[in-house]
């Protein structure tokens, strides 16, 4: 192996969660790959604090898919094996200054989900990105704050109910089973799912859900506690 002074750790055969701790812990990753796409791993590398060096096939060639500077990418077929090692020792020799250097594409990269919303919009025609929004709070305003969103919080979308333990589970006369989940039925016919805290952190994480609406009934304490749980800020 070239250059064994440097620890060199192959991300192949780990769960998610050992993808995540693995990156966070090193300073340069390195992706030699045929890049068929807008691939995954530089994205998620440059945002957990990489520096990204990449080969030049697929979407690595281009600075829409992978925006680094030229000098973060090397043609494999063409360069030698020591100018790759001397740009990573030259990078960890001076980290600060590389990392800053790719300030740019780790700012597109968390821009991309708003991006995208807006070219789905324009396409559409849609000048107003609805937000699919879970609401909390005690089973008999279930109604009012339905109706209260629509009305007043036009590109908000009551689409799901976060319970905490039993909350309105057992409660709500207009609650029904489906699917084996459970629903309520609006007046206005449309349903909203009733969803655990834990639901609520997977559709968010995934971006079917854009944030949670607290009723007043709903003291403090568990607004932070179900806030922090979902990993999103009230």
């Amino acid at each position: 192996m070239a250059a064994p002074e440097l620890q060199w750790k192959p991300i192949a055969n780990m769960t998610a969660g050992e993808v995540q701790k693995c990156l966070a812990a090193a300073k340069v990753y390195i992706d030699f790959g045929f890049h068929p796409g807008k691939d995954r791993l530089p994205r998620e590398a440059a945002l957990s604090g990489c520096v990204v060096i990449t080969g030049v096939r697929g979407s690595a060639g281009n600075q829409i898919d992978i925006n680094i500077p030229d000098e973060f990418k090397f043609d494999e077929y063409r360069c030698q094996p020591e100018a790759i090692i001397r740009k990573i020792k030259a990078v960890l020799a001076d980290f600060h200054r590389s990392y800053e250097k790719q300030e740019k594409y780790r700012v597109g990269i968390k821009e991309e989900k708003k991006k995208f919303a807006q070219e789905v919009a324009d396409v559409f025609g849609v000048h107003e990105v609805k937000q699919h929004v879970a609401i909390c709070c005690e089973a008999d305003e279930y109604p009012s704050m339905i109706d209260w969103l629509k009305q007043n919080a036009d590109d908000k979308i009551p689409a799901y109910i976060i319970y905490i333990g039993d909350n309105g589970l057992r409660r709500s006369p207009l609650m029904f089973r489906k699917y084996n989940n459970f629903f309520y039925r609006g007046n206005d016919g449309s349903e909203l799912e009733f969803i655990s805290c834990e639901d609520a952190k997977f559709l968010y994480n995934e971006g079917r859900l854009n944030g949670v609406v607290f009723s007043q009934s709903i003291d403090k304490k568990t607004m932070e506690t179900i806030s922090s749980s979902i990993g999103v800020a009230r």
